[in-house]
């Protein structure tokens, strides 16, 4: 007597694919997250240390010129006494447009 032979599973059928066993869980970012945040951490670092190197540099800068006397900061500015009208050129240019003509443009 013949073997009946297997019939293909239809749609009507459920199909069971094997599946991953329970201890092997794949994590959401692995190895490659690791390593990105690794090398971020090390970028932020190195920014830092420019950032401070540069920080002291330029209050070095700051400091010898204010040491030489000259204007630095806005309190140094502020500190100054004021220009008399005579020695102002602004005062000067301000009284020359005052006194031009205005001409009107049609």
């Amino acid at each position: 007597m013949a073997m009946p032979a297997e019939r293909p599973p239809t749609l009507r059928e459920p199909v069971c694919l094997p599946s991953s066993p329970p201890h092997r869980k794949k994590s959401r970012f692995g190895l490659g997250g690791l390593v990105a945040a690794l090398v971020a951490l090390v970028v932020l670092g190195w920014i830092a240390i420019v950032f401070k190197s540069a920080e002291r540099e330029l209050n070095f800068l700051v400091a010898a010129r204010r040491a030489a006397g000259q204007p630095m900061l806005p309190e140094d500015v502020a500190r100054r006494k004021a220009i008399s009208d005579d020695d102002n050129a602004a005062f000067h240019f301000a009284r020359a447009v005052a006194a031009m003509p205005r001409i009107e443009y049609v």
